[in-house]
């Protein structure tokens, strides 16, 4: 975390990699993340497969961008805006606030977890769910972020950037 906090500049930091999952069990910076997240550092999270194809670290992570278009810079700036989710498997369609509830439609899921700051969280756990909603309380607003993890029935994960409550 240290490390992590003296790092002036940056859109994302990975919290997902294939490659470090099925090498050496280390491949998860989600706690880095939050810790950052706490801090105030507004920084999206993004999943990989950094393969080598020393063994199976391949599709195994990856980013799915919502751009105007299929083209470089629209995608270059839909990733610096944060405009993508992360995945391990599971869709996520949408994510919204609206007063106080949070909603999620995802592909079919079993947990459905949303998370502000610190240990804040709501869950709805089901099966093959589609669609989720949360209540928004105040002590998962306190923290003045909400990001949502989706989580399949073979334990494969999808994440979403934080949506800022400012």
């Amino acid at each position: 975390p240290d490390d992590a906090r003296t790092i002036g500049s940056a859109h994302a930091v990975e919290i997902y990699n294939h490659g470090c999952v099925v090498g050496s069990d280390r491949g998860q910076g989600i706690a880095i993340w939050d810790i950052l997240l706490n801090d105030g550092k507004r920084l999206s999270g993004c999943a990989t497969d950094d393969a080598h194809f020393a063994g199976p670290d391949y599709f195994g992570g990856w980013v799915m961008v919502r751009a105007e278009a299929n083209e470089p810079q629209a995608l270059v700036s839909a990733l610096r805006d944060g405009a993508y989710y992360s995945s391990t498997g599971p869709q996520l369609h949408d994510f919204r606030i609206e007063g106080g509830t949070i909603t999620v439609e995802c592909s079919p899921a079993e947990n459905v977890i949303a998370m502000g700051a610190r240990s804040a969280s709501e869950v709805v756990h089901g099966r093959a769910l589609g669609r989720a909603e949360l209540p928004l309380t105040d002590r998962l607003a306190a923290g003045g972020w909400i990001r949502v993890a989706v989580q399949d029935a073979a334990g494969r994960r999808a994440w979403s950037n934080p949506i800022w409550l400012d």
